[in-house]
């Protein structure tokens, strides 16, 4: 059934007028943040060349959440990496990876509470894997006698462990595999990045509200400072993001981050926010330098993470194929499938 805007107009131009306002009240505090931001320092990186010889990979991943309205109840992961050569004359794709892990009733029910384990945790497992699967893609190209030039989607930290939503044995256990998969990637000399493309971080406009003893507007990121403040091709400097979990990460592993304008257009930024650990403090030019050539190779976004996704993407074919798969299997083994009443009218509905 169509939504009938009609009903809606008035609460529409209710939206549009308190939305305008809460604008134009940004817009004030915004000013005086950019006359703060000017104030320090940026490096250009426009001249930077990439390293002559390096092998890039990218990660990404995707996942199918549990229903309770479905007959079988489970998870699905599925991560990828694609990777090639560059500088050499083999080119190529040679770090095409692929993983997946089938999550059962037993991994998404919490023993204690009885209810399903949420969202987050699930998608916490496919980052964890995401960052293994990185390290894996290293030390193949390691071996093949590349520097590792590796990028993820997304923050390097899994969000639950970052935010400190995890009870204490999972975090224990997730804090252990990422740290491992760090020294692994580490031992390479790996150059480790993630790209968080349109970032939500507030830390610099808290930061210079602070400091002019101003109100922060909620909705007021960081990248709208830097969209207006930092020129092409220039990025600021690196900086502690104030996490906790930096305080439980060896000395060579904390997290450090910076933004970057990737464009080469003043009138059109592409601002993004980049997470390196601390060995890679020193490399973060040649790093920009990659990723320049990435986004505009790709459409304003890193085209080495857009081929990571077309990888790692699980679709509703494949959900179909995948769920036929295990309700044949379980059938095949006398046990009876019905989804909920729910979800037969859902389906009834649809055809």
């Amino acid at each position: 059934m169509p939504i009938e805007v009609s009903n809606l107009r008035s609460n529409i131009t209710e939206y549009a007028q308190k939305y305008k306002g809460m604008r134009e009240r940004r817009e004030k505090v915004l000013e005086k943040l950019c006359a703060q931001v000017r104030k320090e320092g940026i490096h250009d990186f426009s001249t930077r060349r990439e390293p002559a010889s390096y092998a890039l990979i990218a990660v990404d991943g995707s996942q199918i959440m549990p229903s309770r309205h479905q007959p079988i109840f489970y998870a699905y992961i599925q991560v990828a990496c694609v990777g090639w050569t560059r500088g050499t004359s083999s080119g190529g794709s040679l770090f095409n990876l692929r993983k997946s892990h089938l999550l059962d009733e037993e991994e998404l029910i919490d023993a204690e509470t009885g209810e399903p384990k949420p969202a987050n945790w699930i998608t916490s497992q496919r980052d964890i894997l995401e960052i293994e699967l990185l390290a894996e893609a290293a030390e193949r190209a390691r071996e093949k006698g590349y520097q590792p030039v590796l990028v993820a989607d997304n923050s390097l930290i899994p969000y639950d462990l970052l935010m400190g939503r995890l009870k204490q044995a999972q975090k224990e256990t997730q804090l252990k595999r990422l740290r491992a998969a760090f020294e692994r990637m580490r031992r390479c000399g790996a150059l480790l990045c993630g790209y968080i493309d349109r970032p939500n971080a507030t830390v610099l406009a808290r930061k210079y509200a602070e400091r002019l003893q101003l109100e922060y507007k909620p909705g007021l990121f960081d990248r709208d400072l830097l969209a207006r403040t930092l020129p092409p091709l220039h990025r600021i400097d690196l900086h502690d993001p104030g996490w906790e979990i930096n305080k439980l990460l060896g000395q060579d592993e904390q997290v450090l981050a910076f933004y970057a304008n990737f464009s080469e257009d003043a009138l059109h930024p592409i601002i993004a926010r980049i997470e390196v650990p601390a060995w890679c403090a020193d490399q973060i030019d040649d790093l920009c330098a990659v990723l320049r050539i990435q986004v505009k190779l790709g459409r304003d976004y890193p085209f080495v993470l857009e081929a990571a996704h077309t990888e790692a993407v699980v679709t509703k074919a494949d959900q179909r194929a995948l769920e036929k798969l295990l309700r044949n299997e379980l059938m095949a083994s006398g046990i009876n499938l019905e989804p909920s009443a729910k979800q037969m009218f859902k389906e009834e509905s649809v055809a």
